[in-house]
């Protein structure tokens, strides 16, 4: 058996001694912390799940033949979602002066499923995440209609079709998932970084990605890839609308969509509680971002403002 040559014994154990340096010890922090936070999204047992009625409706939207009268009758078992329902179909957003719904069927008739689905998810979601003292929960989730409501427009404008303007008012709900989520699992730890941010120059996309190897965009669409079961468009979207994709054209209309109204969300004022507040956004600033008219991003602007405000009502956020 051949012995150890004790110089290179002497050498390695001289190597292994040697402390790392500054940054090859940042790069290890991260990826301890990244490890560490996607640990805790795989095997935490408590973590939200979509509830049925979820479920049913996109499976409803999916059914050719399924009835109105059929999808009332499973929303009816709703009680909640059936009063805000009947609500919004008698609300201006849906031409509230003309006969009055009565029924959920006729909410249904009025809205058109794909709205309704829109609708279910609105409600569902703020209602899946505990509350928690230093993070405030109704920006949070009026910066995500704001987001979903504008996307959806956007993506219309874009040429998107219903079912692209479906996936991007969803995604637009959903974009912000992942903050939520690191509050959830660790808020110690994530309040942290929010500490850190107040004196930080870049953003918080940026400064979760600096701290954790891992930012809220990455986070949100792995867990709905992996939790929740919708259209993988949807994490697609989520996972990208940080990216500098914002203003030119890419395959998926959601995702420009969703990018661009999360940027022009925040710089209206509707941030999520943690992003840093922003100066207003001009008509003609949007003009130049959407490449359309001013007088028609005049418009967008005013009607995303009375959209937020009558859908915060009516849903009770």
């Amino acid at each position: 058996m051949t012995e150890p040559n004790p110089l290179l014994y002497r050498k390695t154990m001289m190597k292994a001694s040697i402390p790392l340096d500054k940054s090859e010890s940042d790069r290890e922090s991260r990826k301890r912390l990244r490890a560490q936070w996607l640990y805790k999204l795989t095997n935490t047992k408590d973590l939200p799940v979509l509830p049925q009625i979820v479920a049913n409706i996109d499976q409803w939207v999916r059914d050719e033949t399924i009835s109105v009268q059929q999808v009332a009758k499973g929303i009816q078992a709703e009680p909640v979602l059936t009063g805000r329902l009947m609500r919004l179909a008698n609300s201006v957003l849906f031409g509230g002066g003309r006969k009055t719904v009565t029924s959920v069927a006729m909410a249904v008739g009025r809205m058109g499923l794909r709205q309704v689905k829109q609708v279910v998810y609105t409600i569902t979601l703020p209602q899946l995440f505990a509350a928690e003292s230093f993070f405030d929960h109704f920006k949070y989730w009026k910066h995500s209609l704001a987001t979903a409501t504008l996307a959806r427009t956007l993506c219309r404008l874009d040429g998107g079709n219903a079912d692209e303007q479906e996936i991007a008012y969803l995604s637009g709900l959903m974009h912000d998932i992942g903050i939520i989520l690191f509050i959830s699992l660790d808020s110690k730890e994530y309040l942290s970084l929010i500490k850190k941010l107040e004196t930080s120059e870049k953003s918080l996309f940026e400064c979760e990605q600096e701290v954790f190897d891992l930012d809220h965009a990455e986070f949100g669409s792995k867990f709905i890839m992996d939790k929740w079961n919708v259209d993988p468009r949807v994490s697609k979207v989520v996972a990208e609308h940080h990216s500098p994709l914002s203003f030119g054209r890419t395959p998926l209309k959601a995702t420009r969509a969703v990018t661009v109204a999360n940027k022009i969300v925040n710089l209206r004022g509707y941030t999520n509680g943690i992003e840093k507040e922003t100066e207003p956004l001009e008509p003609e600033k949007l003009a130049e971002i959407m490449g359309i008219q001013p007088r028609m991003a005049d418009n967008v602007l005013l009607k995303l403002d009375d959209e937020v405000m009558n859908m915060e009502c009516m849903l009770g956020y």
